[in-house]
């Protein structure tokens, strides 16, 4: 690991779980500031440093690159805030059953939402409900965009990406089987329940592993599912499900990692090997 990405790592910390760290006596910032980008975690890093009390220490156009990002994502994130509000309440009138997955949902549990940046809003739907949903994208001015016939996606005002599905994961998935539709995790108001939205979040990060990669942002996710996120999901419910989709020592795994960058844990072995 280069000194940027521990950099990375540390000054993420701060934001979420209050750990402190020091800087390396050599930083290339540019590589730095490249790797939030490509990560997408400028904003929880401007928040880290501002929190470690290292700001000062970030060169000048570090500092207007980062402190861009966050103003863009408290932007976004109010853009982000009434477009969810809006379209939930046209799909109640509607009466067209909804759960709201992913970044949605958990930036709640960040110590500011706006820091839980994202690059779309994921809805679980009802096939036989798109027609619904059609008319009222079409009523909001949205434009229609990707459609497999699994799932639609539209561009809102604003430039904000909806993907409707009607499974938590894709078809073809090997844990896509046992996990989906997802309705089997229906909670309140629109949600998927505790123990639900764990799943998701490990089955969906397993799925990016094996087909295209993880981010940093992923294990973060699943610190914050673990700590901050409420209420807590039942572990032996989780678990359970977890062994029937082969993914227990996989989720054990990533919250090993998780602990080890953003908590207080130790290396395991296999993280010592990597």
């Amino acid at each position: 690991m280069t000194a940027e990405q521990k950099l990375l790592i540390d000054t993420l910390a701060p934001s979420v779980a209050g750990k402190p760290f020091e800087l390396p006596e050599s930083v290339g910032w540019r590589q730095f500031v490249g790797l939030c980008r490509m990560h997408a975690v400028e904003a929880l890093v401007y928040n880290g440093l501002q929190k470690a009390d290292l700001w000062n220490c970030v060169p000048e156009p570090g500092q207007k690159i980062l402190t861009q990002a966050y103003q863009t994502a408290i932007f976004r994130d109010a853009q982000f805030t009434h477009l969810k509000n809006t379209l939930t309440r046209k799909l109640t009138e509607a009466q067209v059953p909804y759960i709201l997955l992913k970044g949605i949902c958990l930036k709640e549990s960040y110590p500011e939402p706006a820091l839980r940046t994202m690059c779309d809003m994921d809805i679980l739907v009802h096939t036989e409900d798109y027609p619904a949903i059609d008319r009222i994208a079409k009523e909001m001015q949205a434009v229609s965009g990707h459609s497999d016939g699994n799932h639609r996606n539209y561009t809102f005002p604003g430039g904000i990406t909806v993907e409707f599905h009607p499974n938590l994961l894709h078809h073809e998935t090997p844990v896509g089987t046992g996990i989906n539709p997802g309705w089997q995790y229906a909670g309140e108001e629109g949600n998927l329940t505790p123990e639900g939205f764990y799943l998701n979040t490990i089955c969906h990060l397993a799925n990016h592993f094996v087909v295209g990669g993880v981010g940093v942002r992923f294990a973060l996710d699943v610190w914050v599912n673990r700590h901050l996120r409420k209420p807590a999901f039942n572990r032996e419910t989780v678990e359970a499900e977890l062994s029937r989709f082969g993914l227990l020592e996989f989720a054990h795994n990533i919250e090993d990692l998780a602990e080890l960058w953003f908590g207080r844990g130790e290396e395991t072995p296999l993280l010592a090997a990597l």
